[in-house]
């Protein structure tokens, strides 16, 4: 039918696009549909502007310019509809009370979302594209939410209809809260003694603070959202019970809880788990026997979380076995000829019921006639893996069958519409149980929706229109990389969690370093002079370097009766440890107060003496030296010899350390920053960058094993977001225009090829001594191409007594009492060779993987921005969006104007009359 009509209108809405925060709400509201959302076109010319650019990126930007095809928006990025352009202007202004309205307002858990949020907002913001990375919007409503408590909810019944609610996890308080917020009368059925669903036992306290959440879920229960707990749909109630019974409509989120047992010989009995019976165990604080030596078939989230929560248990023996997997659909030619091998679990072998090893047979996939790749066993391929416990992380499944007879896909889950509506017209479905959600944002996005289409099937109506897709704005705001102004950082503080300073645990305990060179309670500095020594060995030794070797060297020659002193050529000892490393490897406190105390118990010290400069070797025996031990410590950096090595964004690993620990001003580090080696120095490095917002990646020449041999920092390093590829090593550097762009690596297992693109590149591994001015001041003195002092096998140099540690793979402290050795021999005329480990870095474990950060996670000692950091993180946002109105469709009614939140809608005098013809 339509309808004629003419509106006498006074006013009209005029919207300022350059007050606009692109909210959308003014757009929602309209009951004309006369405002729309632009979206400004980003131009890239040129391959280095943004990662993945290639030669039809102007193509592409001049296309999506000229309307032909939909660009991408933030404002279409968060299922649940927060506009993350909206909320970083807001605090930007300062508004930080509508920012968080605007997030409580379409998030129902948004404490919880920002901690675990997988961002999929990012991948549409065009910052990411054009200059360096996404804005972070996780950090700012983690800012926006953990230091306050949001006012309590309120519902008001509107509707006599109650409606059940399947399930509590994401998609079902989702679904409760909008039926409740629209005036229903609401009740949970939850199978289990909490709320929750996989918030409650699926994510590990280390992820997640528990507490905190279940504050945040009360507080949308609390207000007349009624909980039955203990209540098992299909098994207790039957949907056709519910539905005869008190409820109008059923809303189906029960979700995937049920772990997958394959049916393997030996697969009953104790001993094999499947993961989520395991993570329901552990982080319920129930006890969950495991013994020892604990195999995980599976890979995924699954069995990281598994994994990880088996190591925290202090299960030392952990073992991962990833499923087989097919070449990728973009893999060339080559690639898909040959096929992917893996290993599938024939049989669990048991003695006396325990389990013993898991048979596992290789497998590979093959082409059937039709062209279709079908996994076949390798005869003959079969090998065991010894184990004592055995956990399945093959996925999760529902009940779906049991709760309701509805239609459902093969595989069990229940198979709805768009909205969420089943084959039966009063019973939705929502969450993982429809297959539809892969994150928590996607999940309480969709039990939003199954709400709405309750609400309409109970009123009788149907659903509002989509969203309308953005127009392009006018080719004159097209946004280039030369208009976007640059934004001075702001540094993060140190750790807080919920607003309060809290102690850092660092990754490398320092006290036993110290206790291992020497100081301790009985110092043994404070010894010399012990009448009940040896007479005669009272000789003086100067010891070149106040790192923890040289002191280390000190301690055991004072025990062996000599009197050492150190000449260290800065105004600190603890060498590598001072200057080097930040709070995150070492207690800082600790170290400077031992060695305090060291110098209290008799250890001498001479400050600003770089030995074989001032003083010479000649000036040090003049002054009764009778020998000296080169401790010298790797504290300069050098880049390699590669081409491009000097290019823009390009770092050695001991500059840029002596910058953050120095707390001095540096660049041009950028949003996406590799960091090159294995050592401990690297991670220290990867995880200060990513401290400073920095997306990191760490490229290591071994394997994840041989890291955590030679570094403690690898769980921290991942747990704290940082990406790790292993057993790859950088074989070019690219640049263009004379900036870094990228990185070609070769993986040491295969010898295949790898790009990695980036705009920093931190080159680790590259600790030299800092030898170079000596070798000039003493051209006798031997010295090889990485700057380290060459020795015979008793350590000693090419000038007479003088000796010195090197390239060892020992410890400070065992290099330190080597040293100590050769002097002893030396000074007592017992020449003889001194047993030192030279480095065999061949022998190192190569395999390559690579390692995801666990970076929608929430950690202990992460940083929640402060105040400075959030405006300067949201003042990155390029405002790409803005609405405006069409005057011909205004009616002129003002909601617009009355509900802008930064009042660039108007309502200003109409221009003319005008009709509208509606249908």
């Amino acid at each position: 039918m339509k309808v004629n009509f003419t509106t006498d209108k006074k006013t009209e809405a005029s919207i300022d696009k350059r007050r606009c925060v692109n909210c959308g709400l003014c757009g929602k509201m309209c009951p004309a549909g006369a405002v729309e959302e632009y979206q400004k076109t980003v131009f890239c010319a040129f391959s280095d502007c943004g990662e993945g650019r290639g030669a039809d990126a102007p193509v592409k930007y001049f296309l999506e310019s000229k309307g032909y095809s939909l660009q991408t928006a933030c404002s279409a990025g968060c299922p649940l509809g927060v506009v993350p352009q909206a909320v970083a202007a807001m605090i930007r202004e300062g508004d930080e009370l509508q920012a968080v309205r605007m997030i409580y307002e379409n998030n129902p858990l948004p404490w919880t979302c920002a901690q675990i949020c997988s961002e999929p907002c990012a991948e549409m913001c065009k910052r990411g594209e054009l200059i360096d990375s996404p804005v972070n919007v996780r950090e700012l409503e983690r800012y926006l939410t953990e230091g306050r408590r949001p006012e309590k909810l309120r519902y008001r019944r509107k509707f006599e209809e109650k409606i059940c609610v399947i399930g509590s996890g994401p998609a079902g308080l989702a679904a409760a809260w909008k039926l409740s917020e629209m005036g229903y009368e609401t009740v949970i059925l939850e199978k289990d003694d909490r709320p929750g669903g996989t918030l409650s036992w699926g994510i590990s306290s280390f992820r997640l603070d528990r507490e905190r959440m279940e504050e945040e879920v009360d507080r949308l229960l609390s207000p007349g959202i009624e909980l039955r707990c203990g209540i098992e749909a299909g098994r207790d109630v039957t949907l056709e019970e519910l539905l005869e019974g008190e409820f109008s409509a059923c809303v189906i989120a029960a979700g995937l809880s049920e772990g997958i047992i394959p049916d393997v010989r030996g697969a009953e009995g104790e001993m094999v788990l499947d993961a989520c019976s395991f993570l329901r165990g552990v982080n319920r604080n129930e006890e969950v026997k495991t013994g020892e030596k604990v195999l995980i078939i599976g890979d995924g989230p699954l069995a990281e979380d598994t994994a990880e929560s088996l190591m925290r248990k202090g299960i030392s023996h952990v073992w991962v076995t990833p499923r087989p997997e097919e070449a990728p659909e973009g893999a060339p030619e080559e690639e898909k000829r040959e096929a992917v091998r893996g290993a599938v679990p024939k049989q669990i072998i048991r003695e006396a019921g325990a389990v013993k090893a898991v048979e596992f047979i290789r497998t590979m996939y093959v082409e059937d006639d039709m062209g279709r790749k079908r996994l076949n066993e390798i005869k003959g391929s079969e090998f065991n893996l010894f184990c004592d416990t055995v956990i399945f992380a093959l996925g999760r499944k529902s009940r779906a069958e049991t709760i309701a007879k509805v239609e459902t896909y093969p595989d069990g889950r229940i198979k709805t519409d768009e909205g969420g509506r089943t084959n039966k017209k009063n019973v939705f479905a929502c969450g993982d149980i429809t297959g539809e959600t892969g994150s928590l944002a996607e999940a309480m996005a969709s039990g939003k929706r199954a709400a709405l289409q309750a609400d309409a099937f109970l009123r009788g109506r149907s659903l509002e229109r989509k969203r309308k897709a953005p127009l392009s704005a006018p080719d004159e705001e097209t946004i280039y990389p030369a208009n976007v102004p640059d934004i001075i950082p702001q540094e993060p503080e140190r750790a807080f969690k919920n607003g309060r300073n809290m102690k850092i645990s660092p990754s490398e305990d320092i006290s036993h370093v110290l206790k291992a060179v020497g100081i301790e309670g009985d110092m043994a500095f404070s010894s010399f002079g012990d009448k009940s020594r040896e007479k005669g060995k009272g000789k003086r030794v100067a010891v070149a370097g106040g790192g923890m070797a040289g002191i280390a060297a000190a301690a055991a020659l004072t025990k062996k009766g000599y009197e050492p002193v150190i000449f260290e050529k800065t105004s600190r000892l603890g060498g590598v440890y001072t200057h080097l490393s930040t709070e995150r490897r070492v207690d800082k406190g600790l170290l400077e107060e031992s060695l305090e105390k060291a110098q209290k118990a008799g250890m001498k010290v001479v400050y600003n003496a770089p030995v074989g400069i001032k003083p010479s070797f000649e000036e040090l025996a003049e002054a009764g030296y009778d020998a000296v031990l080169m401790a010298i410590g790797e504290t300069t950096g050098k880049k390699p010899a590669l081409k491009n090595a000097a290019s823009f964004g390009v770092m050695d690993i001991v500059s840029l350390m002596r910058k953050i620990v120095a707390e001095e001003e540096w660049s041009p580090a950028g949003g996406e920053v590799l960091v090159s080696g294995a050592d401990e120095m690297v991670f220290d490095a990867a995880r200060a960058l990513v401290r400073r917002g920095k997306r990191v990646t760490v490229l290591a020449p071994c394997s994840r094993g041989g890291l955590q041999i030679i570094t403690s920092a690898v769980n921290e390093a991942l747990d704290e977001g940082i990406d790790i590829i292993t057993g790859v090593e950088i074989i070019r550097i690219n640049s263009k225009k004379g900036r870094v762009e990228s990185v070609d690596c070769k993986v040491l297992e295969t010898g295949r090829g790898m790009n990695i693109p980036c705009d920093t590149l931190v080159i680790g591994g590259t600790q030299r001594p800092d030898t170079e001015a000596m070798a000039v001041r003493n051209p006798g003195l031997d010295i090889d191409g990485q700057g380290y002092v060459m020795t015979d096998r008793t350590l000693a140099t090419s000038i007479k007594s003088v000796f010195a540690i090197g390239d060892y793979a020992m410890s400070a402290a065992d290099s330190g009492k080597a040293g100590a050795e050769a002097i002893d021999n030396y000074l007592s005329g017992n020449i003889k060779a001194v047993p030192v480990k030279a480095n065999d870095r061949k022998s190192i474990s190569v395999n390559h993987n690579i390692l995801k950060g666990r970076e929608p996670e929430i950690l202990e000692g992460r940083g929640v921005f402060t105040e400075g950091q959030a405006v300067w993180e949201a003042s990155r946002c390029m405002s790409c969006g803005y609405h405006r109105e069409r005057k011909e469709l205004c009616l002129g009614c003002g909601l617009c104007a009355a509900l802008c939140p930064s009042g660039a809608a108007d309502m200003v005098p109409a221009e003319e009359e005008f009709s509208k013809e509606d249908s």
